[in-house]
């Protein structure tokens, strides 16, 4: 009844494991697999209300697993320098995270960033510092503390936009 999730989290796990080895050819296709399994599921749960007895994720949960999984796809794929699949995955995480949580969320920001990442990589330098730049902001009106480890790593990111651009001075 639940295997869903079950099979999803075998298939992060042999992705993650893939992916810090540097075999990214096969943490991307275990992170298509997770995703497969796992969409279908998670629009089956919401007939299940929280706390079901067997049931350990609250569906809000399974919706950030999935959204986590989207980037890592999207990250994977831009390593083996699939830049359009990349790019691809990446605008879907953020539209699943804008119509889940809106702008001002952890979710965008981070989904943003990784398309940022993405626009960096096609030398889309403006379009990356915009996006970072709706990211930040993003974070500060969702009260995410200046001491964020997501802030700063946003903040990073649109440093090395700024200097790819070389927009530096900007900082």
């Amino acid at each position: 009844e639940f295997g869903g999730g079950r099979i999803f989290n075998f298939y992060i796990a042999y992705a993650e494991y893939h992916y810090y080895q540097g075999k990214f050819e096969d943490a991307s296709i275990a992170y298509k697999n997770a995703i497969e399994v796992y969409e279908p599921w998670i629009e089956g749960l919401r007939d299940i209300p929280p706390g079901t007895q067997g049931f350990n994720s609250h569906p809000e949960q399974a919706r950030i697993k999935l959204e986590q999984a989207y980037i890592k796809l999207s990250d994977s794929l831009l390593k083996l320098r699939k830049v359009n699949e990349a790019e691809y995955y990446a605008r879907q995480v953020l539209k699943i995270s804008l119509s889940r949580t809106g702008k001002a969320s952890l979710a965008t920001s981070n989904a943003l960033r990784q398309l940022a990442i993405v626009m960096l990589a096609r030398d889309r330098n403006k379009d990356a510092i915009y996006l970072l730049t709706q990211a930040i902001n993003g974070l500060k009106q969702a009260d995410i503390p200046a001491e964020s480890v997501d802030l700063a790593k946003t903040q990073k990111t649109l440093a090395s936009a700024l200097i790819a651009d070389n927009s530096f001075h900007r900082l």
